[in-house]
């Protein structure tokens, strides 16, 4: 299992950080993890949810995010930061 160490800072372009935030911070930590491949169910023992409040959350952040699918927000997560160790495959 992977280890969460808590929400990242997020520093940097603006840009980059534009639309994180629309998302209450709650719904940040959820998508920070997805965006690292996480699974729902590794979410909701980390955070200490029930596996319905973490889909809750999904939803409620792929409405603000205005995405449809998983993928779609792990790449709307990995162009605001995201991704732990992006600084290896960044291209600023």
């Amino acid at each position: 299992m992977n280890t969460y160490l808590g929400p990242r800072n997020l520093y940097g372009d603006p840009a980059r950080l534009a639309g994180l935030e629309t998302l209450s911070g709650r719904e940040r930590e959820v998508l920070h993890l997805i965006t690292n491949a996480w699974s729902n169910h590794e979410i909701a023992a980390e955070l200490h949810l029930g596996i319905t409040t973490v889909k809750t959350y999904i939803r409620l952040a792929y409405r603000k995010m205005g995405v449809d699918s998983r993928s779609q927000a792990v790449l709307w997560g990995v162009h605001r930061g995201l991704l732990d160790g992006d600084e290896v495959v960044r291209r600023d």
